[in-house]
């Protein structure tokens, strides 16, 4: 080849590579985040281009001073504002990933040109199918990193590959150091070079690989405690659990419940990541609602393939596990039913016939006892039943019950009941356990107040019952005694408890619970 053509190429490939220096460089300075002002940029051009120019024509001591320190310029460089703008970017986990997929080609690609090229002098001219082999990966790593294509996945990949870049470097480093500075035979450098990295490089990466991926996998006790507690917990309380199980799962806190069908659209039907990874939805499960995660370890990454092949794994575990408790439920249910019914039927009638001959013979008190106890049993089948009952019918059925049994007992008794809404559905529940209350407390007036009167106050409001009895007796002699029974009920409800001295000298037992028949209505 002439010499000045030879000379023209070789010209031509110094601003080429210097060229794309720049431009790497440029693009790194800008994207994702700008970390300097453009007019420092337009500043660093021309020194490159004296540079190289200097360097084409021959005016420099020799050639590491002209390409060779360029491209070493150009790698530390481009690590630097890799390292720089990953650090700018936290938070942002889409530019983040497309960051990764360029820094890394360029890391593996012109880095690796660039360190061999710099240690061509001492293991020989530098291969020029290798070099553009090197350039290739660079390239297509930009498409797809600037292209964001699959960005989702780079996760499962990228470190791997920056990993074992770094081990060739390693590699190369220490080859170049052991042939230059001990031996002179490359065959045997390269040989020690492998066994010392293999040595000390390969078992510090699997370290380093460990620490941080185990770091990001989330607490396998946690999980399946939560996956657990889904089967065990009440139903209103299951969308909570769900919710508490994904944040722990994927490490993030940022869960919206979606609607059935969002306005002009359809419903999630399966897991979908959507967004180029920065959120994922699930479906509806039975008795879950359809829910939204955003943000992968609070930001730091994008959703992936594989946490999206994860939700659906778990979403088929709990949707089968809820399908499984809730035929139970519905079993138990049915059970309880039948029980209920057969008490009804069956000892119901054999009580209401035993009220009747009790009378006719003249047996009262058996027939009260009697009485009594289908009370108790007409009482226990609505809570088996879980029947929901109107306020008003409630509180005509404890004043039936309240004042005959007083009036009974030679106690006057003083009633007063008032409902902000006059017809409100209470839970069986709070019937039985609140019916129980107001029995104990009356009966602790006959048998041990020794009083003469019995005040009785009843106020409902939308969310909480509150009943009040008092009488003129003894006072609070062995009260906490007698009410231990009332104060069980009442902390199983979730309600407050006091017991004082009334106005008149006696007890004055104060109950406050919860209605627990809002959705019954």
């Amino acid at each position: 080849m002439p010499a000045d053509l030879f000379h023209a190429l070789s010209v031509a490939n110094h601003v080429s590579a210097t060229v794309f220096g720049i431009s790497v460089t440029a693009l790194l300075m800008f994207y994702p985040v700008p970390l300097i002002k453009v007019i420092w940029f337009l500043l660093i051009v021309p020194v490159f281009a004296v540079w190289t120019l200097l360097e084409s024509q021959w005016w420099l001591p020799s050639p590491a001073y002209g390409l060779h320190l360029q491209a070493l310029v150009f790698l530390i460089s481009v690590i630097l504002l890799g390292l720089w703008q990953w650090r700018r970017s936290r938070g942002r986990p889409l530019e983040r990933a497309a960051l990764r997929a360029a820094t890394l080609s360029l890391w593996s690609g012109a880095g690796l040109f660039a360190l061999l090229y710099v240690l061509a002098p001492n293991m020989g001219a530098l291969n020029h199918g290798n070099a553009h082999g090197l350039f290739l990966i660079t390239y297509v790593g930009l498409v797809l990193g600037f292209g964001r294509y699959r960005l989702v996945d780079l996760d499962a990949w990228s470190l791997r590959v920056l990993m074992w870049v770094l081990g060739v470097g390693a590699v190369l480093v220490m080859d170049v150091l052991i042939t230059t500075m001990l031996l002179d035979d490359q065959s045997l450098g390269l040989i020690l070079s492998l066994v010392i990295c293999g040595a000390v490089y390969f078992p510090l990466r699997q370290l380093l690989w460990r620490v941080i991926f185990r770091r990001r996998e989330p607490n396998q006790m946690v999980i399946a405690g939560e996956i657990l507690s889904l089967g065990i917990v009440p139903a209103h309380e299951r969308a909570a659990h769900w919710r508490r199980l994904l944040g722990e799962m994927f490490n993030t806190r940022r869960i919206n419940q979606l609607a059935e069908a969002p306005p002009g659209g359809k419903a999630v039907q399966r897991v979908q990541v959507l967004d180029d990874g920065l959120l994922m939805r699930l479906p509806a499960l039975v008795s879950l609602p359809a829910v939204e995660l955003r943000g992968r370890d609070h930001g730091r990454r994008l959703f992936s393939t594989q946490d999206r092949r994860l939700a659906e794994r778990l979403s088929r575990l709990v949707d089968q596990m809820m399908r499984t408790r809730d035929a139970y439920d519905r079993g138990a249910s049915e059970e309880r039913e039948r029980i209920a019914d057969d008490l009804h039927d069956d000892l119901g009638a054999k009580l209401l016939t035993l009220v009747h001959l009790s009378d006719s013979v003249g047996s009262h008190r058996v027939a009260a006892v009697a009485r009594d106890a289908l009370q108790e049993m007409r009482l226990s089948v609505r809570e088996m039943k879980a029947h929901p009952a109107p306020l008003e019918d409630l509180l005509a059925d404890w004043r039936a019950e309240t004042v005959d049994r007083l009036e009974g007992a030679n106690i006057r008794a003083d009633w007063r009941a008032h409902a902000v809404v006059p017809v409100r559905l209470v839970g069986s529940r709070t019937i039985s356990q609140l019916t129980r209350v107001l029995r104990e407390a009356v009966s602790n007036v006959i048998r041990h107040s020794g009083g003469t009167r019995c005040a009785i106050r009843i106020e409902a409001t939308l969310t909480h019952l509150t009943l009040e009895v008092e009488d003129d007796g003894r006072g609070l002699e062995d009260a906490q005694v007698r009410l231990s029974s009332i104060e069980r009920r009442v902390f199983r409800l979730g309600g407050t408890y006091q017991h004082l001295r009334g106005a008149e000298g006696g007890l004055r037992l104060r109950v406050r619970a919860p209605i627990d028949g809002a959705a019954a209505q």
